[in-house]
């Protein structure tokens, strides 16, 4: 349970991170995913002693990672492809 809690603080902090870079875009992609896995990582730590869950570190590591690079290429993405939002002048 102690890493399924490590998990919950990283994610949040992703979440943090992703939406400050997204320049607080609350609908995008890594943003909107990264609030979908705290809710999942918050109801799996409620359940945790009833569906005998052994988290182990490496499904935390895994974890961590796949979300961070997700956002991290997310927010790439949109940086070098994304529509900018000038208004034209005429």
């Amino acid at each position: 349970m102690f890493y399924l809690w490590c998990l919950l603080i990283f994610e949040i902090l992703f979440f943090l991170l992703f939406f400050i870079l997204n320049k607080q875009d609350i609908m995008a992609p890594s943003v909107v995913m990264t609030l979908v896995f705290i809710f999942s990582t918050f109801v799996a730590i409620l359940n945790g002693n009833n569906w005998n869950i052994k988290y182990e570190f490496t499904s935390f590591s895994l974890l961590s990672i796949g979300i961070f690079l997700f956002g991290i290429i997310d927010i790439f993405v949109r940086q070098e492809f994304g529509i900018s939002k000038k208004k034209n002048q005429i």
